[in-house]
């Protein structure tokens, strides 16, 4: 079987050839970006790509071949095709490790940084932000997008300004494109499912939470947002059906058991299993002062108003 370092070395190494790549990655608001030459988008990749769909037509589940028709379609700004390769080769991955991989590759790929005044002005935007001064980091990042409108960190920090701003119209215009650019980037994720929820844009929301779901479907979480999602949208049985595929391959999640407390009790009247799965679930975060685990992490402050939703649900059902 290929290793890890083995695979990844191939893998970097031929798209860096066919596609001439640089190899950065983000990882969100505290990242250094590094920079990459200006893109070569005059050249023609229409041979690489029609010898790949003949590829496809024989072995339609080539996880590889889909990343770098994603790779050739960036590379041809035709962003929207980009990313549903990216997100098939995705699905098609056969282990984590190769994923892990692919996704380098689309986040480097998606996250690039063209010039030195590009970066000074993504810099400068970042900065304005944690000083509180959201107005400025506006102007500071759309100029950063003036001079490469293809790097989806600049969409992230000019979303992020808008949000800080509460105007989460402006914020969802920006982190969508960044979406399209980078769709494995998690904090792009993170603000644009905030945004939709804050908007009341249910059906978006689902489709954001089943998107990331390709990319991390190793994560309770993911999972439990969607679950989530599901019951904002009043789909409780699509609901349960997530929660219980949560409950059977995360039996130690804890917000599982909350959302079934909240779903039996409020939605489907059923009173007796939403007293057992909620103290399941204060059993399980017992002595806890956050709650963490592979691929979550919930703040003090948010762990201590789940346990308090809890208990307020308990004495509501069992006075």
């Amino acid at each position: 079987m290929i290793s890890k370092l083995h695979f990844f070395a191939v893998f970097m190494i031929g798209a860096s050839m066919c596609l001439n790549i640089s190899c950065t990655v983000s990882a969100g608001r505290n990242a250094e970006p590094e920079r990459t030459g200006n893109r070569q988008n005059q050249v023609d990749y229409s041979e690489h790509k029609a010898e790949l769909l003949q590829k496809l037509e024989s072995n339609p589940d080539d996880a590889q071949a889909y990343i770098f028709l994603g790779l050739i379609s960036f590379k041809e700004e035709q962003f929207e095709e980009a990313k549903k390769y990216f997100l098939e080769g995705l699905s098609l991955a056969a282990t984590e490790d190769e994923k892990r991989a692919y996704m380098i590759v689309i986040d480097s790929n998606g996250s690039q940084f063209i010039s030195e005044e590009e970066q000074s002005f993504f810099q400068k935007a970042h900065d304005l932000i944690e000083q509180r001064r959201p107005e400025e980091a506006i102007v500071a990042a759309q100029s950063a997008i003036d001079i490469n409108p293809n790097n989806a960190m600049l969409y992230y920090e000019i979303g992020y300004a808008y949000i800080e701003l509460r105007n989460f119209e402006r914020a969802v215009f920006f982190l969508e494109k960044g979406n399209v650019l980078n769709p494995v980037h998690g904090n792009i994720y993170q603000e644009l499912k905030y945004c939709y929820t804050e908007l009341g844009m249910l059906d978006k929301s689902l489709a954001l939470v089943e998107q990331y779901l390709i990319v991390f479907d190793s994560n309770p979480h993911v999972f439990s947002e969607l679950a989530y999602s599901y019951m904002k949208a009043e789909k409780y049985e699509e609901a349960l059906d997530i929660l219980k595929h949560i409950m059977e391959e995360f039996p130690e999640y804890p917000i599982t058991y909350l959302y079934f407390g909240q779903l039996y009790g409020e939605q489907l009247n059923d009173t007796d299993r939403a007293i057992e799965n909620l103290n399941h679930f204060l059993a399980l975060i017992e002595g806890k002062t956050e709650i963490s685990g592979e691929g979550y992490s919930f703040s003090a402050e948010d762990t201590n108003a789940t346990r308090m939703e809890a208990r307020k649900l308990l004495e509501k059902y069992n006075p």
